[in-house]
């Protein structure tokens, strides 16, 4: 391309997360020969400012040099690739996936990609924190914690022009991953159950999504005037945990956005799976590395 000025540059130097989905630019939900090249590229270019913490690379040392005179590790010093920190009066708390969490930036109709926030980083967003909240709470906790609308004779006690909504006492932080292990297995297959994609096998009937898999989240939330010792943090966090256990995101239904540690409270039926036979395959760049995924046992069922 020529832009004003004579300076040429080429299309393709464009990162594929600001490309449009379209063919022959970027199409990451795209999936041939059970290969999604695209979608590779899309996430290497996305992580490869985020190497792997530095306790998860093995320590090498050449066997033949005494112990005393091997050197200790040097510090790793702290770099922009350090997660973001939650701000003063925040209390956090980490949670761990089971398996994988979808989330959906709406930046694009045909891909399912997570929200994106400080630092490159996957996030998790306060206003879907909120959310899961306040569908947790009882009416007078969710009037509470997450505020109310004012009712009419609640309004007319007030100076004119004042807001007709109460806000309530907690402000919700959102989720940051706890370190960079969020950069492996990125690359998800999704298995519509559409007629046309299960009936028709002239199609692959395989779309990919951008999913975390088994990262440890942290979530913050604050309130002012509350210490982080206090009592009542105990029930606001046990709200959070009853969140969790009925899930995050998108796909919930299909084993997505789980957390170990928070059950839920209401279980119609419970299935452990162990077997062989047929299974998709990853898109982990091994060939034909498969997988039993819960979504495929809840079509069959």
């Amino acid at each position: 391309m020529t832009h004003n000025g004579g300076i040429e540059e080429n299309w393709d130097e464009v990162p594929m997360m600001f490309r449009a989905q379209t063919e022959g630019s970027c199409q990451l939900q795209k999936v041939e020969n059970n290969e999604s090249k695209e979608a590779g590229q899309w996430v290497e270019e996305w992580t490869k400012f985020h190497p792997q913490p530095a306790r998860d690379r093995p320590q090498i040392q050449d066997s033949s040099v005494p112990m005393w005179k091997r050197r200790p590790p040097k510090p790793q010093k702290k770099t922009q690739q350090d997660p973001p920190k939650f701000g003063a009066g925040v209390v956090t708390r980490p949670y761990t996936l089971s398996w994988r969490l979808a989330t959906n930036s709406g930046q694009d109709e045909t891909i399912i990609r997570p929200v994106i926030g400080a630092k490159g980083y996957p996030y998790y967003p306060s206003s879907s924190v909120k959310g899961a909240f306040s569908r947790a709470c009882n009416k007078e906790q969710r009037e509470r914690y997450c505020g109310k609308a004012l009712s009419e004779k609640e309004l007319a006690e007030l100076p004119a022009g004042s807001l007709s909504t109460q806000p309530g006492i907690l402000r919700f932080h959102g989720g940051y991953p706890v370190d960079t292990s969020w950069t492996q297995n990125l690359i998800d297959v999704v298995h519509p159950q559409q007629e046309k994609q299960v009936i028709d096998h002239s199609t692959t009937g395989v779309k990919v999504q951008i999913s975390l898999h088994r990262v440890k989240m942290r979530f913050g939330i604050s309130r002012p005037h509350l210490a982080e010792g206090d009592p009542e943090w105990e029930t606001i966090w046990n709200i959070w945990e009853t969140a969790l256990g009925q899930g995050l995101g998108s796909r919930v239904s299909a084993g997505y956005g789980r957390f170990e540690d928070c059950p839920l409270e209401q279980v119609l039926l419970e299935v452990h799976l162990l077997g062989q036979g047929l299974a998709s395959t990853l898109l982990d760049g091994k060939p034909g590395t498969p997988e039993l995924r819960p979504n495929m046992f809840k079509a069959a069922l």
